[in-house]
């Protein structure tokens, strides 16, 4: 900051866009703070000779425009740099985990900076912010990503550890299925069984891919799928594990019980807790897509249900499995 803030705060770290460039090694000009639709729809008479800085939740447009999307229309109108601030500290991560899956070419500087140095609330009361952006920009997310630890591990390690459970489920669906005789409980329950290991099989078999295109890193495919896979689907193997569970407890509660009527009787408790995790899922890609993964209640609401859905499911899963497994 040269101008418009009394006192006037330091230096501020700055991580560039990896996708986007050649970007220019100093810029200076007056500050534009924008949200919403003058942001999102830049006019050439506003923009313009100006370095224009955001709210990384304040971007709140369309469903499918991101970061670059606003940065090439921002370039278009004429702006001379982009500034988002984003909730987390270094900044970069998000800036290098981008795809080159963008709207067009960029030859203007786009930076990021962490909420921790960054207070959009003051610097967009200042009628006369004058800005100036110069290297050395950080680069720890950047070296992180093409770092053994992360290929290696990330990139290898974990899309193996995937492949390994959808293969185990893969042939624990395919032994159930070739048991044969039982009566009508224990038909049911192989059917159950059939479909818990689809359900996981297949979430490990999507996530494992979505990993080693690029997910939690840089970026492969556009943007749009790797949102969709966010919360790496834990929802969805959520529903497996609860599966289990309603299974586990009805075997102890009414073990004379068919599977068949069972189900009938509770498919409204069965299926509202499975509609939850997937829809937490998909609100969560959703969310991502449209920059408001932080700082905002509901948002934070849901998360908060999600996370404490898990613990008492994996608490359940354990507590029923212990008694299951008592001689």
């Amino acid at each position: 900051v040269i101008s418009g803030l009394d006192p006037l705060p330091g230096p501020i770290k700055t991580a560039t866009f990896r996708f986007i460039g050649p970007q220019a090694d100093t810029v200076v000009g007056p500050g534009l703070y924008l949200e919403g639709d003058d942001l999102c729809n830049p006019k050439k008479d506003l923009v313009a000779g100006h370095l224009v800085y955001t709210d990384r939740l304040s971007a709140d447009c369309h469903l499918f425009i991101r970061p670059e999307d606003i940065a090439a229309r921002l370039y278009a109108a004429g702006a001379l740099a982009f500034i988002t601030r984003v909730y987390y500290g270094p900044p970069g991560a998000w800036q290098n985990a981008r795809s080159l899956w963008y709207a067009g070419p960029v030859s203007m500087t786009v930076v990021e900076v962490s909420e921790f140095s960054f207070d959009v609330a003051t610097w967009s009361s200042s009628k006369n912010l004058t800005l100036m952006i110069t290297p050395r920009h950080d680069a720890s997310w950047r070296r992180l990503f093409v770092s053994p630890l992360w290929v290696f591990g990330i990139r290898g390690f974990v899309p193996a550890a995937c492949l390994f459970t959808s293969l185990t489920a893969l042939a624990e669906a395919t032994s159930i299925y070739r048991q044969r005789g039982g009566d009508e409980t224990k038909i049911q329950y192989r059917r159950i069984g059939i479909a818990i290991c689809a359900i996981e099989g297949g979430a490990m078999i999507v996530l494992g891919v979505a990993i080693v295109l690029g997910q939690a890193g840089p970026m492969k495919l556009p943007t749009f799928y790797h949102c969709l896979v966010y919360s790496h689907l834990t929802g969805l193997s959520l529903v497996a594990t609860y599966l289990l569970v309603v299974t586990m407890q009805n075997q102890l509660n009414r073990p004379a019980e068919a599977a068949r009527s069972f189900w009938a009787k509770n498919w409204l408790s069965i299926m509202g807790p499975c509609l939850f995790f997937v829809g937490c899922d998909l609100f969560l890609a959703i969310s991502l897509m449209r920059g408001q993964t932080s700082g905002r209640s509901f948002f934070g609401f849901v998360l908060v249900t999600y996370l404490a859905s898990h613990l008492v499911i994996g608490i359940l899963f354990l507590k029923h499995a212990f008694t299951v497994g008592m001689p």
